[in-house]
């Protein structure tokens, strides 16, 4: 190849990666001038145990519950069910787009939920909706995984708990009998009273048995059950104020490359189509 056509080659190559260079620097500063505020508040979420935080084995299985939050926290319906609850408990605010990304972190049993949004107050409000819709889901998820591991115990609580409903309607009934001056008074009162009463109190005693075992039950099921809770909600937002360094860096860098091969391929179609230059002739 002559010396003419490598130079010429070389001429497009920097001319089209200055363009390049150019066109993205100009388009990340257009992007960044036509964003507007955008505002971010935080909350904390402690999962596990905070004291087996050095545990490798520990923090290995608790993986699958640190993703499980993260995806739950995430997912559109969890957000579609905080949406809800600020539409209904404080209709006047502006709604706005919220992003909500959750992140761990990896020295400690903590979990990071982030809101990002137009509006500060919304940002904040909606963060600690999404919050307590999850909490609420994960107790009615303890709560139905409990009734269902220990059904036996619950049906004999409630079953104490309809015989003491019984027994204190009927002490109610023999007693308002005797108190209506309107009717006689019904022979045999005071040992049917003293009867229902002794079948109410030992129902009493039994419910609260019964009652004691629930508790008991549930206090084991939730000491092995995953230890999840909010440490701290949705914190005052504050605005995002983005470093323009990188992004321009990045269309620089993108823009560099792009214009670079685009002048590669022109240099390489304009060469091959321009005739070489003829020696003069004598």
């Amino acid at each position: 190849m002559s010396n003419p056509r490598v130079l010429s080659r070389i001429t497009i190559l920097l001319v089209c990666a200055l363009l390049g260079v150019s066109v993205g620097a100009i388009i990340q500063i257009i992007r960044l001038s036509n964003r507007g505020p955008e505002f971010r508040s935080l909350a904390k979420i402690v999962a596990g145990d905070y004291a087996s935080r050095d545990n490798i084995t520990y923090q290995e299985n608790l993986k699958p519950l640190y993703r499980a939050i993260i995806e739950t926290l995430e997912s559109p319906e969890m957000k579609r069910r905080a949406l809800e609850r600020v539409r209904a408990q404080q209709p006047e605010l502006n709604e706005a787009d919220v992003e909500i990304r959750v992140a761990q972190d990896m020295d400690n049993a903590m979990l990071y939920a982030l809101a990002t949004a137009s509006e500060p107050k919304y940002a904040r409000t909606y963060l600690d909706a999404l919050l307590d819709e999850f909490i609420s889901a994960r107790m009615n998820q303890q709560e139905q995984a409990f009734t269902q591991r220990h059904q036996p115990l619950i049906t004999e609580l409630d079953d104490w708990q309809h015989q003491v409903e019984v027994a204190e309607k009927e002490v109610a009934k023999i007693r308002s009998e005797v108190a209506d001056p309107k009717t006689p008074t019904p022979p045999g009162w005071l040992s049917r009273l003293n009867e229902e009463k002794e079948v109410q109190y030992r129902a009493e005693a039994a419910r609260s048995r019964a009652s004691a075992k629930v508790e008991q039950a549930r206090q084991a099921f939730k000491a092995e059950s995953d230890y999840i809770t909010v440490q701290e909600r949705a914190t005052m937002a504050s605005e995002d104020i983005e470093d323009w360094t990188l992004p321009i860096a990045v269309g620089v860098i993108v823009g560099g490359m792009v214009g670079s091969v685009t002048g590669m391929l022109m240099g390489f179609v304009l060469v091959r189509l321009t005739p070489p230059l003829l020696p003069p002739t004598a």
